[in-house]
């Protein structure tokens, strides 16, 4: 891709270029409003160009902004001299900017304009006779989805070696998916490139499915009992449903992916299962569903496909020593080729050392990028006397020990604690314990020790394991002398037998087998250092004086007291998550002021009925009350919260109203209410908030539904377009002040987007 287009800003999904007098009324009209109901954001030169302009200047602009240019070529279209014009801008930008052109020809054929114009041969991307135009349509707008919002899995880098496997999973595919639904298992040793096969596939084959899904990181994502999540991603995206709900029920779970999907021909991918519990909760029988569907399974476990009974197995293989030297100089050169300076022994022994698996090999180019012979000769030393270790071991190994302080210890933490947490929120908590979360971060994505997707951290299991390993052997026989504690016998020993020391820094206890452990406060009168704390349903007792004042993040899910204690002092803490609590009563007015507290999560608290004063944490930024069902009323202190950026009251039930200080809250950019089905009313002066980037009111009670809403909201929304004819009531004036506000969903019919703004900076910022 040239650098122009790399660079180049997009306001606009697609640009509608055609005759007016020809197709304005008819099927313009007819594909816009097709256009337009699937999300897709359009300019209509008609419509939206200022009278009295040039064509050489707005115009230009806008072709320039889109991504996408659908040129309608009717019978009078070549006779117009503006079109004409319009169509060599096109021309020029698809050359220049990469610009995607799809040509229609309404009710002509393709020789028919092209005898007028030869420029019009270089266009062919999408050639049909307009004589079914709702089919069309549909076709058309599949098309352009596909194009705006890519449905392939990224393949980072080089591919070698997954594409030749791929051919031959898609060619067995095909043959077992003609008898019905069809499941293969593709396996192989940890990093040998499993994922990148799967990926490979998928990417090939999905569009010849009516709907398809990649679950990743199945082992990972499944512990904890997190299974309904797992499913509940299938679901949404099979269905192209945002946020599809199973309601913490696997079982449920089952009978919605079996009612959904039963008629589907669908492609499933479960990557790096490693349990029937897995395949039982995703893909238990064949029959769930329909006939021609097809169910890929990644895994190391050669007898757990054999126990699912899968129509075929494929084994992923080390590679050879060419492509192992090919794809270690890729990461190393960005070039597959050893550079003529170099010396070609000292790759192919290095190369060799990586045993055929693509993430050692992965690891140690991106470890030796741009580095001189000097280093790389120290490092295959380095290789040689960690022979006592898999190769993938020692390729990790040297690549941390390679690491200055800072990067090392935001790796050792992202292992024990911050696998699948959000980017900003693992920002937020590691800068609290004083690293460099920007600096380390990009050290670490450049090693390819960790990555970032999705806006989620992630660490091969290989790779977390080498760390957590690195921590273990802190201290072999004494774990409370470890800086991190994750393994619940390691945690339980330490904490049933009173041996915290000033040496650990973080635990987490929310493994099944210590959940609920009963402990005294005691346990941790020794560890003055401990930063970060996770437990789920734990019950601690005693006196909490002197406990906690170092800790930066507290994760106490089903916390089981009424209140948090009064003498606990977390002077420090950035972030408290207590969802699914008993809470009554979050804080009481005589405890410490939570000074440093951004981020506050006591979603699905369902005794929780007011949320506490906020006058004591007044440097929150992130709140979430996410299924708060019997939450009434929003503390009038909430004024306070000036740096707050975002607050969720999603599927707050009871919530009646909010109050007016509300309005003051000039940071506000994320409002989400959806399913506050007993909201009645906003404050008259919620266009105070300025910043507001997103409102969401889906679900809300109907009498601030679209009937009553919809005519105020586009009257008042700069962007919004046209009223409908409903009497407005219930919006306050106020909202025509909100010149920043780019997403307004009110029902799940009725999603507004600004059209002059970018898909990517309209969506709603996703929660912490």
């Amino acid at each position: 891709m040239s650098q122009a287009s790399s660079s180049k800003i997009c306001n606009y999904d697609v640009f509608l270029s055609f005759r007016g007098e020809d197709t304005r009324r008819t099927f313009v009209s007819h594909l816009h409003k097709a256009l337009e109901q699937s999300g897709i954001c359009i300019f209509k030169d008609d419509e939206q160009l200022e009278t009295g302009k040039s064509i050489s200047d707005e115009l230009l602009k806008v072709i320039k902004e889109s991504k996408i240019a659908i040129v309608i070529f009717s019978e009078s279209y070549a006779s117009s001299r503006w079109c004409l014009e319009e169509l060599a801008h096109i021309i020029k930008c698809k050359n220049e900017l990469e610009l995607i052109v799809i040509p229609v020809f309404y009710d002509v054929t393709p020789s028919d304009v092209r005898h007028q114009n030869p420029a019009f041969q270089s266009l062919y991307l999408f050639k049909i006779e307009v004589r079914h135009e709702a089919e069309f349509n549909k076709k058309l707008v599949e098309q352009v989805l596909e194009l705006v919002n890519p449905t392939c899995i990224h393949l980072p880098g080089l591919v070698i070696g997954p594409n030749s496997h791929a051919a031959g999973v898609i060619s067995l595919c095909e043959f077992y998916s003609s008898t019905g639904v069809c499941m293969f298992g593709i396996y192989g040793m940890g990093g040998i490139g499993k994922t990148a096969v799967a990926k490979a596939v998928y990417n090939q084959i999905h569009r010849g499915y009516e709907g398809f899904s990649f679950v990743a990181h199945v082992r990972e994502r499944s512990e904890n009992n997190m299974l309904h999540n797992l499913q509940e991603q299938l679901l949404s995206e099979v269905l192209k449903r945002e946020n599809f709900k199973v309601q913490y029920n696997v079982d449920k779970g089952k009978c919605q992916i079996q009612d959904r999907l039963g008629q589907r021909k669908v492609l499933i991918v479960l990557d790096d299962v490693d349990d029937m519990s897995q395949i039982k909760a995703l893909a238990e029988e064949r029959s769930w569903f329909g006939s021609g569907s097809t169910i890929i399974i990644t895994t190391r476990s050669e007898h757990l496909l054999d126990d699912v009974g899968v129509d075929y197995k494929y084994e992923v293989t080390r590679l050879d020593d060419f492509s192992s030297r090919r794809l270690f100089c890729f990461h190393a050169y960005k070039n597959t080729n050893v550079p003529e300076n170099l010396d070609h022994e000292l790759v192919k022994d290095i190369a060799r050392l990586g045993g055929g698996v693509p993430l050692a090999l992965e690891v140690l180019g991106s470890l030796l990028h741009k580095k001189d012979d000097q280093t790389w000769r120290s490092t295959l030393e380095s290789l040689k006397n960690l022979a006592h270790h898999s190769s993938i071991h020692k390729a990790l190994k040297v690549s941390y020990d390679s690491l200055d302080e800072n990067s090392q210890e935001i790796f050792l933490d992202i292992a024990c604690f911050f696998i699948e947490a959000q980017e900003l929120f693992a920002s937020l908590v590691l800068t609290g314990c004083g690293r460099s979360f920007s600096l380390g971060k990009g050290i670490l994505t450049g090693r390819c020790l960790i990555k970032i997707e999705q806006n989620r951290l992630w660490m091969h299991d290989l790779v977390r394991d080498m760390a957590r390993e690195i921590v273990r052997q802190e201290s072999l026989k004494e774990p409370h002398m470890c800086s991190r504690l994750w393994f619940h016998e390691d945690v339980n020993y330490v904490l049933r037998k009173n041996k915290g020391s000033n040496l650990i820094e973080g635990i987490s206890a929310i493994h099944p087998k210590v959940k609920d452990l009963t402990v005294e406060t005691k346990s941790f009168a020794r560890m003055d250092r401990l930063k970060i704390f996770q437990a789920k349903g734990m019950n601690i007792t005693g006196s909490f004086k002197n406990l906690f004042e170092d800790l930066r993040w507290l994760s106490w899910q089903n916390f089981p007291l009424k209140c948090l204690p009064t003498d606990i002092h977390l002077t420090k803490l950035v972030a408290l998550d207590m969802q699914y609590s008993n809470i009554v009563e979050v804080w009481q007015s005589t405890i410490k002021p939570l000074e440093n507290l951004a981020y506050l999560n006591l979603s699905h608290c369902q005794r929780l009925k007011r949320t506490p004063d906020f006058s004591r944490a007044i440097s929150l930024e992130t709140i979430l009350f996410t299924g708060c069902s019997e939450l009434v009323e929003i503390d009038s202190s909430i004024k306070y919260l000036v740096k707050l950026v975002y607050l969720n009251l999603e599927d707050c039930v009871s919530l009646k109203n909010l109050p007016s200080s509300i309005c003051k809250l000039e940071s506000l950019q994320h409002l989400n209410m959806s399913g506050c089905s007993g909201l009645q009313q906003l404050p008259a002066d919620l266009g105070h908030l300025k910043n507001l980037r997103s409102l969401s009111l889906q679900g809300c009670n109907r009498s601030l539904k679209a009937q009553s809403w919809l005519t105020s909201i586009l009257s008042y929304v700069p962007w919004a377009g046209s009223s409908s004819s409903c009497p407005e009531r219930l919006l306050p004036h106020s909202l025509s002040r909100l010149s920043h506000l780019t997403v307004l969903n009110l029902n799940d019919n009725l999603s507004v987007k600004s059209p002059t703004n970018n898909n990517r900076r309209t969506q709603r910022t996703k929660q912490l």
